[in-house]
């Protein structure tokens, strides 16, 4: 599942990553304004799938949260695309980067 805040700059961003600890697969700098993570999600089938997400929504999109702390809700559809390190962006002429990626 992809995880990505829309507010504040790419370092605020980062720190933000840093101090949620989850079990992050990458942290891909988006080539515009934000940095988006994957998180995976073991589930078996669509029930366990959704448990998972509600869970981790509350982890990171917690409305009692501040909302600096807030990711962005609309990252659960598992048929979303996410950020590919190494693309190019034609829409922005950038090109999106790895910042982090997890050890096997």
């Amino acid at each position: 599942m992809e995880v990505d805040w829309l507010w504040g700059v790419v370092g605020e961003q980062s720190t933000r990553a840093e101090t949620i600890k989850l079990w992050w697969g990458s942290l891909v700098y988006s080539g515009g304004k934000s940095i988006h993570g994957l998180v995976e999600i073991s589930a078996t089938d669509v029930d366990a799938w959704g448990k998972a997400i509600d869970k981790l929504l509350y982890a990171v999109a917690n409305p009692n949260a501040s909302e600096a702390y807030r990711a962005d809700r609309a990252c659960k559809n598992p048929d979303r695309l996410t950020r590919l390190a190494g693309a190019m962006r034609p829409d922005k002429g950038t090109t999106q980067s790895l910042l982090w990626l997890a050890s096997p």
